[in-house]
């Protein structure tokens, strides 16, 4: 079955350098056929709308691409094109298209393959980021761990400011969730703010500096 993607692979890379994309008809395939067929995903990913066809379906076909880079990536063992490659699969299936319906549990299976490779750290960074996203209403402490990471790299990349932007809302959410919180004793045990109420006798037997009506011991 490998070696039948194989073939189709090769093919489909001889085939990108006959599609006039800023290449010489006349020269060979280049060797690296996983770096092809991720050229040619990328192509049908990034193709424009035309004044024929406004809204191009062509999701489908860059996942076919990406899909063979990563069986040719496994077989020639270069894990940073496959963690890209797994990256891109994932992008197409999060926001899907009239050819290739939304499918946020494959996006997030391949976000996870491409976070797991540590050969490829934009990569990693990218998948970590859309699964922060994606579990930001789920699981926030694993979320902010995801964002956390990436803005600790030294890149200066969209991923990166787009974390930070996503830790600062974690941080305010926090804030007001420990805000509300507080409002919520303050109604339950009415007067700790102003040091009379059952709360504040509590804190003041357990410091120990007054006694349980809330006056200062002389």
């Amino acid at each position: 079955m490998k070696q039948h993607l194989l073939i189709l692979a090769f093919a489909s890379a001889c085939t990108l350098t006959t599609m006039g994309m800023g290449m010489d008809r006349h020269k060979a395939p280049a060797k690296n056929v996983t770096e092809e067929n991720i050229k040619l995903g990328r192509y049908y990913f990034k193709s424009l709308p035309t004044r024929f066809n406004s809204k191009p379906t062509r999701f489908n076909q860059a996942v076919f691409y990406y899909k063979l880079a990563v069986t040719i990536a496994e077989i020639e063992k270069k894990p940073s094109l496959l963690a890209f490659a797994h990256l891109s699969i994932g992008v197409c299936y999060l926001r899907g298209d009239q050819s290739l319906p939304k499918d946020l549990d494959q996006a997030k299976k391949h976000f996870e393959v491409a976070a797991k490779q540590n050969h490829s750290v934009g990569a990693k960074a990218h998948a970590l980021y859309h699964l922060g996203v994606m579990l930001m209403k789920v699981d926030r402490v694993k979320a902010e761990e995801n964002f956390s990471w990436v803005a600790r790299q030294n890149k200066d990349s969209a991923s990166q400011r787009k974390a930070i932007r996503k830790l600062n809302i974690i941080r305010n959410m926090k804030c007001d969730q420990a805000a509300a919180d507080l409002s919520g004793k303050r109604k339950d045990h009415p007067g700790d703010e102003d040091g009379n109420g059952p709360g504040a006798a509590k804190r003041a037997r357990k410091e120990g500096d007054a006694d349980v009506s809330g006056r200062e011991i002389l």
